[in-house]
């Protein structure tokens, strides 16, 4: 029969679970309930969640008896996202500095949030919402991180960018000859920009 059970009642994700049985004259083992899958298993749990947890007595004769189950919460362990970049190009993702990764975790992809889209000077920090975080076998890990980003001012820098117009050719009839076909000639458009003509390169006199 059991006779007490000594555990740790509430750990953080990266810590291991500490259980202690006893029972008289009798071999003990453990076992774990998940919620999530609705059975018991001898393996301990290692992510983030709510689990109970059960001792077993075996008799010499082989009889089986279970203790009192109880209740062992995983939390969330604390991430700290910073941003290491003073300045960054415009279109580009800053740098950023992790304080809390475990395991050989790792961050897959993250978001940036800033205050202003029009200063060059804005504060921008981590989008929690929108980082993604993965173990070293490529499973989603991301809830097992509180995350807690880090505002930051970081100055803007412009993108290099050079457009070439088509060279055109026509006789000469007074109306202005417009060109309207051209090409990035040097650097690139950042994420999801696009140009747009409002003035076209003209010429009325004849030549060039």
């Amino acid at each position: 029969t059991v006779t007490s059970i000594d555990y740790t009642p509430e750990i953080t994700y990266g810590e291991t679970i500490s259980v202690q049985g006893n029972a008289m004259f009798e071999d003990v083992s453990y076992e774990f309930y998940d919620k999530t899958t609705g059975k018991w298993t001898t393996i301990a749990p290692t992510t983030p969640g709510t689990y109970k947890v059960r001792v077993l007595s075996t008799s010499i004769f082989g009889n089986t008896r279970y203790g009192k189950e109880k209740e062992i919460v995983i939390k969330p362990k604390n991430l700290i996202l910073e941003i290491a970049s003073d300045e960054v190009v415009y279109g580009e993702k800053p740098e950023i500095i992790e304080t809390g990764l475990i395991n050989d975790d790792y961050i897959e992809s993250v978001s940036f949030i800033y205050n202003d889209y029009s200063s060059t000077n804005p504060l921008v920090k981590v989008d929690k919402n929108n980082t993604h975080i993965l173990t070293k076998d490529n499973k989603n890990i991301t809830y097992g991180y509180s995350i807690n980003p880090v505002e930051t001012n970081i100055k803007i820098l412009p993108r290099d960018l050079e457009i070439t117009f088509s060279d055109k050719v026509g006789i000469y009839d007074s109306f202005p000859l417009t060109s309207e076909d051209y090409a990035i000639s040097a650097g690139t458009l950042a994420e999801n920009d696009e140009i747009v003509m409002s003035e076209y390169q003209a010429n009325t006199p004849a030549g060039v």
